[in-house]
């Protein structure tokens, strides 16, 4: 799970631990997990599926 974090912390240019606190609290706002977290890695769960999209077209 780290490891793709960590792809993303370096594309933005953050550290891995500052993207995954901001991860955890839009979650904790949000009030549901937008990741599901394997040992495989990570993807969207369906709210983060709608998050994301909700967010794509507020921003246009």
């Amino acid at each position: 799970m780290s490891r793709q974090f960590y792809r993303v912390a370096r594309a933005l240019y953050v550290e891995q631990s500052t993207l995954s606190r901001s991860i955890g609290k839009l979650e904790r706002s949000l009030g549901m997990p937008i990741f599901e977290r394997t040992r495989a890695g990570v993807k969207l769960t369906f709210a983060g599926c709608i998050s994301f999209k909700t967010q794509s077209r507020l921003s246009q």
